[in-house]
């Protein structure tokens, strides 16, 4: 796996000051996980681009499904809403965020950042990864993958861009 010259670091919070979060851009995914889910999203494609949201078969992923979450954009793309977070993505956050929009989640810096990834992954209709790893004091580092992938949402003559991921973790 290639390193591409996006790096991002993260700073401490004042929640948790003592963490750290590093990312960077990989041109490829590693997990098997990631890899059932790139497959699955090529199938669901019949035609050119990315496949319509009403194609896609979920439930057929089985557990990876709570893995997943499903990000449409409002005002523009300056801000994004989750329309669907899988049972492990809502835990991460302490409860279901489907509904919740990033800057009701995140604070203004990372929603900029996070909106600007999230808009080139639906200008460029290519899948986008990146490779995560949380470190901090008493805790054990954690490694994972974020993959990021353009689906159509909408109408099928005038369709709207929206975002499906999944976050794996790696160690």
């Amino acid at each position: 796996m290639t390193e591409a010259t996006a790096r991002a670091e993260v700073p401490a919070d004042e929640a948790h000051p003592d963490v750290s979060v590093e990312m960077v851009r990989r041109e490829r995914w590693s997990s098997d996980e990631a890899d059932a889910l790139v497959a699955a999203w090529h199938q669901w494609s019949r035609a050119p681009g990315p496949p319509q949201r009403q194609d896609m078969n979920l439930e057929a992923l089985g557990a990876l499904a709570a893995k997943l979450f499903m990000l449409e954009p409002v005002h523009g793309g300056a801000d994004w809403r989750y329309s669907m977070a899988g049972h492990d993505v809502s835990g991460w956050f302490g409860g279901n965020v489907t509904g919740y929009c990033l800057s009701e989640l995140y604070a203004p810096d990372q929603v900029a950042d996070q909106a600007a990834s999230y808009r080139k992954v639906a200008a460029l209709q290519k899948i986008h990864v990146t490779e995560g790893k949380i470190e901090g004091e008493g805790i054990s580092p954690l490694r994972f993958e974020v993959v990021h992938l353009p689906i159509r949402a909408g109408r099928t003559d005038n369709p709207q861009i929206w975002v499906l991921g999944g976050i794996f973790f790696l160690d």
